[in-house]
């Protein structure tokens, strides 16, 4: 019986992920290639040509998109290279980079000061916690320089009102940490901490989502605010 590349497919993702790899996306491009291969070549290997006659489909899509396809089929050709010898690997980069990073923004004072304004005014229908936690969440971030994730990993007994400090614990991009803060954050934070227990009084993390969760960083790039001028969309 002939192999399919639907077949290699499923036989690469079985092998990556029982290697704790979760390929989730990666998965569904392959299952994609695979199905347009043994549409076109079927009993073909995988090949350069093959490979970015896919990935550059649909034209119409962004150039970073196009290089993630090609990225996925790459990884998976070196896994086929070792099975079938006729099996072309594409060379790294023949479509560039698969993402493109934006230009860092440093806000000014008085942005923050109408970031935090538009955020207090933010519709509580679907939780009164909500404008509290994102004009605390801004600050939060403004005056410590914290990354968006390490503030969404705070938990409630990490902010010490005594000491006037904030424990941020260790991660993959640095170790355990203590923040000074200034009295003025940690009233503001003491004032969320217990609107946040008052509302939700379960649970460890210190900001959560509309139903007491953590607050994925996703729901805050996806929090549009009227700023003056315009919509506001902050790129924390």
């Amino acid at each position: 019986m002939k192999t399919t590349m639907q077949r290699l497919v499923r036989r690469y993702l079985d092998h990556r992920r029982k290697l704790g790899f979760d390929l989730r996306a990666a998965g569904n491009e392959l299952e994609k290639f695979a199905r347009f291969a043994d549409r076109t070549a079927p009993g073909r290997p995988v090949t350069t040509d093959l490979a970015l006659q896919w990935a550059t489909l649909p034209q119409s899509a962004e150039r970073t998109y196009h290089a993630m396809r090609l990225i996925a089929v790459r990884s998976f050709a070196r896994f086929c290279a070792g099975i079938d010898p006729r099996t072309q690997v594409p060379p790294f980069g023949m479509l560039g980079p698969n993402f493109t990073r934006r230009a860092p923004h440093l806000y000014s004072l008085s942005q923050v000061r109408l970031i935090m304004g538009r955020a207090r005014r933010l519709s509580a229908t679907r939780s009164p916690l909500r404008p509290f936690m994102y004009e605390t969440l801004v600050g939060l971030l403004f005056c410590t320089g914290m990354r968006l994730g390490e503030a969404l990993r705070l938990r409630v007994g990490d902010l010490d009102s005594v000491e006037r400090s904030l424990r941020v614990p260790a991660n993959k991009f640095s170790s355990e940490r203590f923040l000074p803060l200034h009295p003025s954050a940690v009233r503001a934070l003491e004032d969320y901490r217990r609107l946040r227990l008052r509302l939700y009084p379960f649970g460890e993390l210190f900001f959560v989502d509309l139903r007491g969760r953590q607050g994925p960083p996703a729901q805050v790039h996806e929090e549009e605010w009227t700023c003056a001028g315009g919509p506001c969309r902050p790129s924390i």
